[in-house]
Parts: structure tokens; sequence; C-alpha cells
């Protein structure tokens, strides 16, 4: 009884029980705009650069998309500061088409200048929708006191080519303490 307890307990620590103290998240699909001139998304104090991209000649969901092409080769910017070291930056988007990048790219006093772009395809799909999606832990000495100015973007590198983003999802997560440093550490032999 004693290790089926244990077992459990430390099971549901590790992946069910939500371990962190604050999140960012927001999902975007490029169908309803603020003032005209941004993306509007799920979280209403979170709007996104980019709309020249904006199309409605293919589409997954909805009525809209965004064209990422040679005139307008980057959309979905977003802009966030206070990136620290251990934090959980989780993205994902589908794209019709080959070459897009998710980029987290950004700048501290301590960390210095960080640049982390992606372009993993997890699943393709039958319609040519292949699912983009990146998630990696900010592994810099970036503090809450370093001042650190980060963004996000989409961005098409391929000179000449055309991709079609759709149903972005994306989320920070801010753990209380910084787990990486709070590992076991190896001991020399």
């Amino acid at each position: 009884f004693v290790m089926s307890f244990f077992a459990v307990n430390l099971i549901y620590g590790r992946y069910f029980k939500n371990s962190y103290i604050s999140k960012i998240e927001f999902t975007c699909g490029a169908e309803e705009l603020v003032n005209g001139n941004l993306f509007k998304t799920s979280n209403p104090d979170i709007n996104l650069t980019g709309i020249d991209s904006r199309t409605d000649s293919v589409v997954r969901t909805g009525k809209y998309a965004v064209l990422l092409s040679d005139r307008s080769p980057y959309c979905f910017t977003y802009k966030f500061k206070n990136l620290c070291q251990g934090d959980l930056i989780e993205m994902s988007a589908w794209q019709k088409g080959e070459g897009a990048l998710m980029v987290i790219t950004g700048k501290g006093k301590k960390c210095g200048e960080f640049y982390y772009p992606n372009l993993d395809i997890k699943y393709k799909g039958a319609d040519g929708w292949n699912r983009m999606e990146f998630a990696m832990t900010m592994n810099l000495h970036c503090t809450g006191e370093d001042s650190t100015e980060a963004g996000f973007f989409m961005w098409n590198a391929n000179k000449g080519t055309k991709v079609y983003i759709d149903d972005l999802k994306f989320s920070i997560k801010k753990f209380g303490t910084n787990y990486i440093d709070t590992r076991p550490q190896m001991m020399p032999d």
C-alpha cells in the first residue's frame, strides 16, 4: 500500500498537477481584427501584429488564415517582457506549404541576445495542412531583474515560396522555483 501511495503521488505531481504559478496563453486564427490593424486573440490583453498577411484564399478553419510570402514574410508577432530561466514556452500552429518557422528571440542584460527558431512538423495531414509544435524551456540565465525583452513571430524565410498559417496556440508558464537549477547535481568521481 505504501509503495502504491508513493507512486500515485509521484506520478500525479509530475504529470497531472499544475505546478506553474502563472500562465500567459492565447490562440489566434486570424479571424477577428482589433482597431483594424491587429489580430484579436483569445486573451483580451494580447493582440498580434501582421495583418498584412491575412487571406481568405486558403484556410484550415474559419474564414481567414495568414499567407507568408515575399510580400509579407512575418505574422502573429507578440512582444513580451521578463522571460526567465526555467520558463516553459509552448506553441503550435498549422501550416500549408513548407518552411515556416516559429521564432522566439530577444535580449536581456545578463543573458544576452537569443534566437530560437523551430520548424518541427509533428503531424502531416492528408489535406496538406501540417501541425507545427515547439516546446522549450528557457535555459539562459535570465532573471526577473534582467528586464529581458522577447518576442514571438511566425516567419517564412524561404524567398519565392508561400506558406499558409492558421490556428496558432501559444503559452508561457512560469514556475515558483527555477527547476533547472534545482536538479540533483552529479558528484565528480
